[in-house]
């Protein structure tokens, strides 16, 4: 009898250990540790106050989205040019129901970080099967990402919001999901809003279009929710941010001139 129930722990410890949920939640427990120090690291601490700046605007000035803003001196309105303030929107909007904190930008960061590896393990599973997909996924986890993924910063955030929306896209293309070409325009435009360079993950769903399995109607589709997203995105980098910069004359990281 002991030793049948020792033969129990044993599997379920095997079990546990090779279940990638363990590890995204065992690594997010760690980095809860001191997630509510000041924004004052080696690296990165101005961004992140800049982070926390256009969100605590957004509770004290005016919480139009449309308008993110910094502190200025004078009679300087702040109004910046950046990028989409999604992830500062939900800051504010953790703030608007808790009181404001400088830490609640990197809860959200880790928090949507978590679910980034966890499609991405799915991902890799569906079309590379389980021993890849759990490797695969341990070192994302264990790589910069560990650290990015609970700083005051919208860079895994944004690349975590397009790896759902591509799972969703690839369940459109192979499991005719409707809602799921729903979910991959909102996830991967609002990923990319957020942080332009996760274009560049868009490109993996060049491979589909090759696959013969895929009917044609679902290629176009998906090529036209692409379309979509692209046109949103540009409205927001090639038309808003410019306006905003011409007018308040602040920008993030873009020229002044286009």
């Amino acid at each position: 009898m002991a030793d049948d129930i020792k033969k129990i722990f044993a599997l379920l410890k095997v079990k546990w250990l090779s279940d990638i949920r363990f590890w995204i939640l065992l690594f997010f427990v760690i980095r809860l540790y001191g997630i509510n120090d000041a924004p004052l690291e080696i690296g990165h601490n101005w961004r992140q106050a800049l982070t926390n700046m256009i969100a605590r605007n957004f509770m004290q000035w005016d919480n139009n989205i449309f308008y993110p803003r910094i502190d200025m001196d004078g009679n300087h309105s702040g109004i910046i040019g950046t990028e989409f303030p999604i992830f500062n929107y939900l800051i504010y909007i953790f703030a608007k129901v808790m009181g404001y904190s400088h830490w609640y930008g990197r809860f959200i960061n880790l928090l949507i970080s978590s679910f980034g590896i966890l499609y991405f393990h799915k991902i890799i599973k569906r079309f590379l099967g389980e021993p890849l997909a759990f490797r695969a996924s341990l070192l994302l986890l264990s790589s910069i990402w560990f650290e990015f993924s609970r700083k005051s910063m919208p860079d895994t955030f944004s690349m975590s919001l397009v790896i759902i929306g591509i799972y969703h896209g690839l369940s459109y293309l192979y499991g005719r999901k409707t809602t799921a070409l729903a979910w991959y325009i909102i996830f991967c435009t609002l990923g990319i809003l957020a942080k332009i360079p996760s274009l560049y993950l868009l490109s993996i769903l060049v491979i589909p279009m090759f696959d013969r399995n895929v009917t044609l109607v679902y290629k176009r589709n998906i090529f036209i929710a692409g379309t979509f997203i692209l046109g949103i995105i540009s409205s927001w980098y090639f038309y808003w941010v410019p306006h905003l910069i011409s007018n308040y004359g602040y920008e993030l990281y873009f020229p002044k001139k286009f």
